[in-house]
């Protein structure tokens, strides 16, 4: 094993490292807690309706932030065995401090202004005030994920990697996103209704980069856990990794069987696509991968030790998967996924419902768990 670089050590590549893995534990952490409120304050009494409209907005834009901010810069770095030193740890360090900043101030700390057009909720007297702060806050967010992609390509990476190229992606539909915001800020009356502008505009003038974007995300998650199956098949190891890599990839194979699904009743006058059905297909194509990914990428420099470890990580996939098994078969029955108040017409799912909740839970204990575990040696496996 050869001694790690010098630069390592370098004060930019510490600060650097620690700030990535902050704000992606942070980001995490909040959407993860807003989905578990979400889930348990389902009430008729106005306190709780107000409650939930804060998880459900806290959890949605803060999924979203997170899948695209620096932590697939994170995972990459992990991954790689790689840091960012000299100037290169500064940039991915500001960048870092920049789209924690952005994403503050533009997450829903109060009830739904309107932001998201759920039902009940939609474009009311003060809709643009709220748009406005929640534009500026986005472009400051993409902005800081721009600069974080940008230190990686100053690092001089090894550009014969895939996953390099979709960096160089991100970054720049950050920047782009940034630009689009930001020209919908200034472009207000356009869509704010109070001057007679149409808000669906707004939706469908910031969503022009979010099929690229989501489309490179997924391909980098893709990327991530197929090298990590090919480096446990290379060392002939069956760890924790292994399982967790191989669970993620069926998730995401289940996912886009899910999205073609979905695709196919687009033009049927049927709520499907408003259902429980969505719901499986962001956590089977993007949430457990992701979370997954925590774990795989750490694991490709110091693999977890033990039978111990690959239990876990077996229980914790198939909780998972069973969870969005669940998901998918009560959106088929049209349980639909915004609403703070069970339907009588759908009491019958609750049992089904709480019983996804407690699988989803016992995935996650599963994944801070294994992140608690003896881990091997540090090896580095090269650049990849």
């Amino acid at each position: 094993m050869s001694p790690a670089p010098r630069s390592d050590h370098s004060p930019s590549a510490a600060v650097s490292t620690g700030l990535l893995w902050g704000v992606t534990g942070a980001g995490i952490t909040l959407v993860v807690v807003a989905g578990l409120g979400m889930r348990f304050t389902r009430d008729e009494m106005p306190a709780a309706l107000e409650t939930h409209a804060s998880f459900l907005e806290l959890h949605g834009q803060g999924a979203d932030l997170v899948l695209w901010s620096p932590l697939l810069v994170t995972l990459w770095l992990a991954a790689t065995g790689r840091r960012l030193p000299g100037a290169a740890g500064w940039v991915a360090a500001a960048g870092a401090l920049i789209w924690l900043a952005g994403a503050v101030a533009c997450l829903p700390w109060g009830s739904d202004g309107g932001w998201t057009f759920y039902t009940p909720y939609g474009a009311s007297s003060g809709w643009f005030d709220e748009v406005q702060r929640r534009l500026i806050g986005r472009a400051i967010a993409h902005a800081g994920l721009g600069v974080a992609a940008t230190a990686v390509v100053l690092s001089r990476p090894p550009w014969r990697s895939i996953a390099i190229w979709i960096l160089a992606m991100v970054g720049l539909l950050g920047w782009l996103c940034a630009v689009l915001e930001l020209t919908a800020l200034s472009a207000g009356e356009r869509f704010d209704p109070a001057l007679g502008g149409d808000p669906v505009r707004l939706v469908e003038w910031i969503g022009l980069a979010d099929p690229v974007r989501f489309v490179a995300s997924v391909v980098f998650l893709v990327w991530l856990h197929v090298r990590a199956l090919v480096l446990r098949a290379r060392a002939e190891e069956r760890g924790a990794e292994l399982v967790l890599a191989g669970g993620a990839l069926l998730l995401m194979a289940t996912g886009v069987v899910i999205f073609t699904l979905l695709r196919s009743i687009a033009r049927l006058d049927v709520h499907l696509h408003d259902s429980l059905i969505v719901v499986s297909l962001r956590h089977a194509l993007f949430a457990w991968p992701l979370l997954f990914a925590l774990p795989v990428a750490l694991g490709a420099r110091r693999p977890l030790r033990g039978r111990f470890g690959w239990g876990i990580a077996v229980l914790g996939v198939t909780a998972a998967a069973l969870s969005v098994a669940l998901e998918l078969k009560l959106g088929t029955m049209g349980m639909p996924r915004r609403y703070a108040i069970w339907d009588e017409a759908f009491g019958a799912t609750q049992l089904g419902y709480t019983a996804a909740t407690v699988l989803a839970l016992l995935a996650l204990v599963g994944v801070l768990c294994l992140q608690l575990l003896p881990r091997g040696p540090d090896r580095r496996h090269g650049a990849a």
